[in-house]
């Protein structure tokens, strides 16, 4: 065995730990579990089967989606093959999912079936895409399910037989940071072991215990410390699929966990969730909390650990009565939640890593640490500090075991971070005391360089005002005011002010907490202008500041005479779907109602209500009103004071309305998952079969139709060569367009066309026995969530659709109306073979039915119809293209 191979460190601790549980989620209300032997038996079978299929050195495979067992046994089959594993954030626009996969060109992809859409498309554009794997436990899809996919494995294949070195690169993650380019990490052998082999003696855990695995996992922090650590030391991990707050609570509580990794934002809703508890009991227990507090940080570490649990075993027991240590990584952990944790009795420790170093680099002992220390280096890295100033600060340095090969594919790139003598530059700056404990000070290019030419250190200072009780977050950096650079601030009050004062009166308070603040600071090192938001600062996902976008911020509140608009092509297709809905129209419209400033065109599914939409008090009071009494829904007003985003509103409304329940943040369902978690055939209300005798009927008065009423028929015949399934798309003159169109198309064909369904868009009565068959009944065929929904359902059944996506139903006009973006999204998302059709006719009665050509949207960005600049094309820019192939036939 080789200490410097995962591999082998991995292999030995599944067949020494065989017999414990190794892996758990919970699904249909019960848990599921493998043992690691069990583990182990999986990994063999997927090995084999992805062995058959080619993957090996040089190849790549990638895997997308929630955590599960189903991803970890994926990211570990794929590298144990000698391929390389590419971990891809689900929360990326699909524009990047692109990038990476043109990059990568992986063979296979395992992804969960929110995505199954998008890698279709990708698998009919990029030829090396071989096949694509379901992370889901039951689908009705053609591509296998994941247990489907391993079922012909052999389980006494050796999926470790290697051999491996400890340069064989084994994943690619992809990572933008702060800077927005995305950048290929490639990570081999040897940068896995030091997690395994040191990071977990310092922090004295083993396999006693276990973990809660809800960081996801593509992210290093939380792969390292949820996945690769606990599989080297037998611990068990519940993997939680979402983050949020009672799918966590349950997971340690169901579970008895042992230990948590996680991030300071979370640490800070558990913190605040505890005192929001208190204080709900009343004065009495709020006075007694406060004082065993007091008691805690007195006496709680001279009387220890034990003594602390046991004060507070109420708090203890609502984590599940076991939780003893929490890693937090990702950013600064503040001293409240850090000095808070510990008086509560928990061990809570904080380390420093990069996706360059696999993770942390860094950690602090659990029996040793230090307020604001990340702890020292792990065994087998070195540290040092480059060119520090008189404070001892500069660049952090730092070279072993843990550091990247380089970045795939840019050894350019790769060379300006690592130096000849193997030392990563790290852009990150801190100092280190005489113990080799680590403090971090922020990023080198971050700092702010004064015209005096003294240094502020914009992490130092987020930290000191961030622990004002009316400062929920603060972002600083510098901005250029005349010919010198200013240190600037983007300042989120706390909830309390939010929820009870105007913008105005917010700003006026903060000023003057930072006034009070910046006076026990040197001035140089105080803020000289501030912005204050009512919205979450931008982010990473991994919750780093974008100190980019909060310039942006900070320069467009400013212009207090513009209004900030987001940018739609950097929109996702959902976001755009939104915008088309019903529920979005008719909110907008009361906000422009309310606050007549505001302009249509200038207003998204991102602009907050108070920001952007300079919403007050009363406007929100107003609107919430409004909206009430125009979708006959109550919203509570503690839920109505929640809503930031006017994406927000819309989610809660649609969820109020459709599923008939009372208005909650628990019950608002994520626009995204609606659209494609429902999208399966079983969701929608499919035709009723045709006895043979009525089928053939119905098809002999169609046929007849056409002749009767003597249209003329053009290009039909094309259609029975045309790919399967297709979506019919044509203009409208009047409710018997439908019956012509249909009557028109082949009758091999017309058997496996279906068309949605309205009060709008409907046959007249003289038709509807005959098209009934053909029918997808909606509520409303206008809304596009409700389409794609129902139109992905469709086609993945096999089924082509018609369209008619006008949006002006009038029969009085000579041209063709604009098109729906709806009819884009349909076609961006399904990838069906597009056929457009043009109704002519005398009077608004259809004389002339004509196919186009078959096409599709990457055929019209071939042909240049659809012009883009290097981005996924929009959906009106779609919904235009399909309008002039149908004006032109």
């Amino acid at each position: 065995m080789n200490g410097n191979v995962y591999a082998d460190l991995l292999a030995q601790s599944l067949k020494t730990h065989a017999a414990l549980p190794c892996l758990h989620i919970k699904r249909s209300g019960a848990y599921v579990s493998w043992t690691y032997g069990k583990f182990h038996q999986d990994l063999n079978r997927l090995f084999s089967v992805l062995t058959k299929i080619g993957l090996k050195k040089g190849t790549t495979g990638i895997v997308i989606g929630e955590n599960s067992p189903e991803w970890i046994i994926a990211y570990h089959a794929i590298m144990l093959t000698g391929a390389c594993t590419v971990p891809i954030d689900p929360n990326i626009p699909a524009s990047e999912i692109e990038s990476i996969v043109t990059a990568t060109k992986p063979r296979v992809v395992f992804c969960s079936g929110v995505y199954l859409n998008l890698f279709r498309k990708f698998k009919k554009i990029y030829g090396f895409i071989e096949k694509i794997v379901l992370l889901e436990t039951a689908t009705d899809q053609k591509e296998p399910l994941f247990n489907q996919f391993i079922a012909d494995g052999n389980k006494s294949a050796d999926a470790f037989a290697g051999p491996f070195d400890p340069e064989d690169p084994m994943v690619i993650i992809f990572t933008s940071g702060t800077t927005g380019k995305a950048k290929g990490v490639v990570l081999c052998q040897r940068n896995f072991t030091s997690v395994c082999l040191h990071a977990i003696p310092r922090m004295k855990i083993g396999k006693e215990d276990i973990v809660c695995a809800v960081l996801p996992l593509h992210h290093v922090f939380g792969c390292a410390a949820g996945m690769v650590a606990p599989l080297y030391s037998g611990m068990g991990i519940v993997c939680v699929p979402y983050i949020k707050a009672p799918l966590i609570l349950e997971a340690l509580n169901e579970k008895n966990v042992t230990f948590l990794p996680t991030v300071p934002k979370m640490l800070q809703l558990f913190y605040d969730g505890i005192f929001h508890k208190i204080k709900q009991k009343g004065p009495l227990v709020k006075t007694a909390f406060t004082g065993m507090s007091t008691v805690s940080a007195a006496a709680g570490d001279l009387l220890g650990e034990n003594f602390k649990r046991a004060l507070f075993s109420g708090v203890h027991k609502g984590f599940g009565g076991r939780l003893r240590l929490i890693i937090s990584g990702g950013a600064a952990l503040s001293k409240t939640y850090w000095q808070g944790f510990r008086r509560l009795g928990f061990t809570i420790v904080e380390g420093y890593g990069l996706t360059e170093t696999f993770g942390p680099i860094t950690v602090c002992p659990g029996e040793k640490p230090r307020l604001g220390s990340v702890g020292p280096v792990l065994p087998g890295n070195e540290m040092r500090i480059d060119s520090p100033d008189a404070n001892g600060i500069g660049e952090v340095l730092l070279r072993g075991n843990c550091v990247f090969k380089g970045y795939y594919g840019n050894e350019a790139l790769t060379c300006e971070v690592v130096d000849n003598e193997g030392w990563f530059h790290t852009g990150d700056l801190g100092r280190v005391d005489a113990d080799g404990y680590l403090y971090l000070s922020g990023r080198k290019k971050d700092v702010i360089v004064l015209d005096s030419g003294k240094n502020v250190y914009p992490d130092e200072l987020e930290d000191y005002y961030g622990t004002s009780a009316l400062i929920e977050e603060i972002g600083i950096f510098g901005i250029e005011q005349g010919k010198n650079e200013i240190v600037a601030a983007a300042v989120v009050p706390d909830s309390s002010i939010r929820k009870t004062r105007p913008m105005k009166q917010a700003t006026d308070m903060i000023c003057t907490e930072l006034m009070r603040m910046g006076k026990g600071l040197p001035a140089h090192r105080r803020i000289s202008d501030f912005v204050v938001s009512y919205s979450a600062l931008p982010r990473t996902t991994t919750r780093k500041l974008k100190k980019n976008e909060l310039r942006k911020l900070y320069t467009g509140m400013k212009r207090k005479s513009e209004i900030r608009t987001a940018i739609r092509e950097e929109m996702s297709v959902i976001e755009l779907a939104m915008m088309e809905t019903a529920e979005y129209i008719q909110i907008t419209e009361e906000i422009i109602r309310i606050a007549p400033k505001n302009r249509i065109e200038n207003i998204t599914t991102r602009s907050h209500l108070d920001i952007d939409l300079g919403l007050d008090s009363l406007d929100r009071l107003e609107l919430q009103s409004s909206l009430e009494k125009a979708f006959s829904i109550t919203i509570p007003e503690s839920v109505f004071d929640k809503m930031e985003y006017l994406s927000d509103l819309v989610s809660l409304v649609r969820d109020s309305t459709e599923k008939q329940r009372d208005a909650s943040i628990e019950n608002t369902l994520d626009t995204k998952e609606r659209i494609f978690t429902d999208a399966s055939v079983e969701a929608v209300q499919q035709p009723q079969r045709r006895r043979p005798l009525a089928a053939f009927a119905t098809e002999i008065a169609l046929d007849s139709f056409v002749r009767l009423n003597k249209i003329s028929v053009h290009n039909a015949a094309e259609l029975i060569r045309a790919p399967k399934p297709s979506i019919f798309v044509s203009n409208h003159l009047n409710r018997d367009d439908l019956i012509a169109l249909f009557s028109a198309i082949p009758s091999a064909v017309r058997r496996r066309t279906l068309f949605l369904q309205d009060g709008k868009n409907s046959p007249t009565m003289l038709s509807l026995a005959l098209l009934k068959p053909f029918m997808l009944a909606m509520h409303n065929c206008n809304d596009p969530i409700e389409i794609t929904k129902v139109s992905i359902a469709a086609i993945q059944g096999k089924k082509n659709i018609v369209i008619f996506p006008e949006e002006d139903d009038s029969t009085q006009r000579e041209t063709i109306g604009r098109f729906r973006p709806a009819v884009g999204l349909v076609c961006l998302e399904t990838g069906a073979t597009i056929v457009p059709v043009k109704i002519l006719g005398i009077s608004s009665k259809a004389t002339s039915v004509r196919f186009g050509k078959a096409t599709s949207v990457t055929a019209m960005m071939t042909s240049k119809l659809i012009e883009i600049d290097g981005r996924q094309p929009t959906p009106e820019a779609v919904a235009d293209a399909l309008r002039r192939l149908v004006t032109d036939l």
